[in-house]
């Protein structure tokens, strides 16, 4: 038999469940609660309904409120290449580790999903983009720069850009190998 999808838990489907109201659901999940003199007891059971209902955050509406939707938007070339899929692996470890969340995409090197990706991604409140930039990119990434998305290129980059990044000297590799 198929499995209906539940809906997701919102914080008033909580506070129903509670009896209690919102601001008093958030102001627990939040690590507020002595900020709010909300009792031991109270926070205690807010906490337990959340986990036994399976209540996570809605990350576009946190993001809206506080400015910071902790998501990071990472373009490669290709994530099923071994070398793009290690650093991908690496990023979201590392971003995981301050609570930030990564949307993957992969370009193919082509300039028109570059822009759906980055579009998307900017859609979705990224906080931040971790691009792979391919051939002709170089009027997005300055467009990017412009507006102050902050933008950090890997593996490739572009020396008239004012733009972070981080890459191999696959030259001097070569050379210190031999």
């Amino acid at each position: 038999m198929d499995e209906k999808p539940r809906n997701r838990v919102s914080l008033k489907d909580l506070a129903n469940h509670l009896g209690v109201s919102k601001t008093l659901v958030s102001a627990v999940l939040n690590g507020k609660a002595k900020q709010y003199r909300i009792s031991e007891e109270t926070a205690t059971l807010v906490k337990q309904a959340a986990r036994e209902l399976q209540y996570s955050p809605n990350m576009v509406a946190k993001g809206l409120r506080t400015g910071n939707s902790q998501l990071i938007g990472l373009i490669v070339t290709d994530i099923s290449n071994p070398f793009y899929s290690t650093i991908s692996r690496i990023i979201e470890n590392k971003t995981n580790e301050i609570n930030y969340k990564v949307i993957f995409g992969s370009s193919d090197e082509s300039l028109v999903k570059t822009r759906q990706l980055i579009d998307v991604m900017l859609d979705k409140g990224v906080a931040g983009l971790i691009i792979v930039p391919c051939e002709g990119s170089q009027g997005m990434i300055a467009e990017l720069h412009k507006k102050n998305i902050p933008v950090v290129l890997i593996d490739r980059y572009f020396p008239e850009l004012e733009v972070s990044y981080s890459c191999l000297n696959n030259f001097k590799s070569l050379i210190n190998q031999v």
